[in-house]
């Protein structure tokens, strides 16, 4: 959550306030993807960047195959266990994006 448009959007702001939900009202617009998926994304982007589909059928394919081989058990601990070590450096960095 930050203070890009698509998170201010009346839909995620509705259910927001149904769900009273706490959310940082001075969270930084370009904040630290800190979230283990953003890593996987980013991955995923290079990968996808490779392939050249023909089509939308053939992009969903390559895409649920490029999942499949990337996104492993052994991955995701990774990712989780180098939480520690990305928040260090964000505090270090006074809360600018940090490398992956």
């Amino acid at each position: 959550m930050d203070n890009d448009k698509k998170h201010r959007a009346k839909k995620v702001t509705d259910f927001i306030a149904k769900n009273q939900l706490s959310v940082p009202l001075d969270w930084p617009s370009s904040s630290p993807d800190l979230n283990p998926i953003e890593n996987i994304w980013g991955l995923m982007m290079k990968e996808i960047q490779k392939i050249y589909p023909r089509n939308l059928a053939d992009l969903k394919k390559y895409i649920r195959a490029i999942w499949r081989r990337l996104v492993t058990p052994e991955l995701c601990r990774n990712l989780i266990l180098s939480m520690p070590d990305r928040l260090e450096e964000v505090i270090a960095r006074h809360r600018e994006k940090i490398d992956y």
